[in-house]
């Protein structure tokens, strides 16, 4: 399907020029964005490297679990059914914290693995559970305080100030991360209640 779009846009942008008496210029811009975005695509590929070498790095010395460390107690609250002690509780506040560094390719093997020692505790594979759902929340709307892939890749694009949205990308993605929050506990209540 995606190749029909990109196709019918060449197709069309070949017609335009055609019409207007300007395909030659359809023909040299093409190469020109073809070469813009091979540099592009180095560049990004190049930060992207740095990122995920720095996240490895973070798990493997252990700066990861020593960050978690602090959110055991929030975790505890938020997560009441399971039992002190639960595997889950460690591989979620990595999953967080390596989140809010920015270090999402870190993040993600922890969060399947928190997924997977979570549906351990569920007598019911086929559902998802409470504790379940409330993870993928944190996860998906994940407090950002340092979005490394948007400054790699707006250093990637060239610009004078990456880490510029730095702070309002903090600051919105704290705002989700509560608001998620908040709904969920809404959505949770409402859910008890009908049944």
């Amino acid at each position: 399907m995606l190749n029909a779009v990109w196709a019918l846009l060449m197709l069309v942008a070949l017609g335009v020029g055609g019409a207007h008496g300007t395909i030659d210029s359809v023909g040299s811009g093409l190469f020109t964005q073809a070469m813009q975005a091979t540099k592009l695509a180095i560049d990004l590929a190049a930060v992207t490297a740095f990122w995920f070498g720095l996240s490895r790095i973070a798990e493997k010395s252990g700066l990861l679990e020593t960050l978690a460390r602090p959110l055991m107690p929030l975790l505890r609250f938020l997560f009441r059914k399971l039992p002190e002690g639960h595997p889950a509780f460690a591989l979620m506040a990595m999953n967080l914290v390596a989140n809010a560094l920015g270090l999402g390719s870190a993040a993600t093997p922890f969060g399947l693995k928190a997924m997977q020692e979570l549906s351990h505790a569920m007598p019911d594979k086929e559902t998802a559970s409470d504790d379940m759902i409330l993870f993928l929340v944190l996860n998906s709307a994940a407090l950002n305080l340092l979005p490394a892939g948007t400054i790699a890749m707006r250093a990637a694009a060239g610009s004078l100030d990456p880490a510029g949205t730095a702070l309002a990308s903090t600051i919105v993605t704290g705002v989700a991360f509560v608001s998620a929050l908040i709904l969920h506990g809404v959505f949770r209540r409402v859910a008890r209640t009908s049944a």
